[in-house]
């Protein structure tokens, strides 16, 4: 009975601490397709390129993860989750106060995309700037995270 007891004990524990789907590791069986209204979607990068997208369910967070052509995971980012927090605290929402005192970094301007902070732990909180003012300095000082994402290409 003991063995049976610590063999069920293992499997609830690896279960319930189950990692976040990480940059190289191959797409995981389960993944569903990333669709809008019935139509695949890509998720496009940091560096301008579309990789075609999946979600994927961890330990209770969502996530969507884009893909290459050998379905190894160069993408993730949150599925809306405001509930899920980076190792530093930072979550969807999280106030740009919040994130630069996470960080040491200055913002990293991608133009047409966002801007963002690169975390510690590999994550990086992304504020949407506005057009008009395209620069670091344009982000209110209210702004909240956009997205959170990690990216094989995102500089550090």
């Amino acid at each position: 009975m003991k063995p049976f007891v610590t063999i069920m004990l293992a499997l609830l524990c690896s279960s319930a601490f189950a990692k976040p789907p990480a940059i190289g590791e191959k797409l995981p069986a389960g993944a569903e397709l990333f669709t809008i209204a019935g139509h695949r979607a890509p998720v496009i990068t940091d560096t301008g390129a579309t990789l075609e997208a999946f979600r994927i369910k961890r330990d209770g967070a969502h996530y969507i993860v884009g893909v290459d052509q050998s379905y190894t995971i160069g993408y993730i980012t949150l599925d809306g989750d405001r509930t899920s927090k980076t190792p530093e605290g930072i979550a969807l929402g999280s106030a740009l106060s919040v994130v630069t005192t996470a960080t040491k970094h200055a913002p990293i301007k991608v133009s047409g995309w966002a801007y963002y902070f690169p975390l510690p732990s590999g994550w990086n909180a992304a504020f949407i700037g506005s057009p008009q003012d395209p620069t670091p300095a344009g982000l209110p000082r209210n702004a909240k995270a956009d997205f959170l994402f990690k990216s094989r290409t995102a500089k550090r």
